[in-house]
């Protein structure tokens, strides 16, 4: 919803979000007339990306959210809560309706996968990347490996705080 508002007055703007976050996303933001642009997850780096590319909307699977578009460089849960009500107050329809729009999927959380220590992650998504084969994927090793299909998605990485391996999948069904 907020990159659909702010892609109406800013067409064309480049909005990032992190490896995490849902493969409707993009799509989403390209039907808006919107550039998308993944990043590795982290909140510094989420707004590194962002300065980078000159990005007016950045978010996180995490729940962090920067509006640069009328606010400065930094995420503001109240002020982008304000926004959302701002987006709501535009519109005669009810908020069910508004989120209507919005395309379901099935998502689990992120799960964490212990481990003995940071290394031994690494080493496991390294070892996890080589030996797996996804036909027909796209293939996304920018913080991990992503595996994307066009009816869903799946992610291992390296959790960037503690020692473990975090796991993130979603779908358009709950079989898949």
């Amino acid at each position: 919803l907020l990159a659909q508002d702010i892609l109406k007055s800013e067409p064309g703007a480049r909005i990032v979000f992190d490896v995490k976050c849902s493969f409707l996303l993009p799509r989403a933001i390209r039907e808006a007339g919107g550039q998308p642009s993944m990043c590795v997850s982290g909140h510094s780096i989420l707004k590194m990306q962002m300065k980078r590319l000159n990005a007016t909307l950045g978010g996180e699977f995490s729940g962090h959210i920067v509006l640069r578009d009328r606010w400065s460089d930094f995420d503001d849960g109240p002020y982008v809560a304000a926004r959302f009500l701002e987006i709501l107050s535009k519109t005669d329809q009810s908020v069910s309706e508004v989120f209507n729009k919005i395309p379901n999927s099935y998502s689990t959380f992120e799960y964490k996968l212990q481990v003995e220590s940071h290394e031994k992650a690494n080493e496991l998504v390294e070892q996890f990347i080589q030996n797996a084969e996804f036909s027909g994927a796209n293939l996304t090793l920018m913080d991990g490996l992503r595996v994307d299909y066009d009816d869903g998605w799946g992610l291992i990485r390296s959790s960037n705080t503690s020692s473990c391996l975090g796991l993130r999948f979603e779908a358009v069904t709950e079989q898949r």
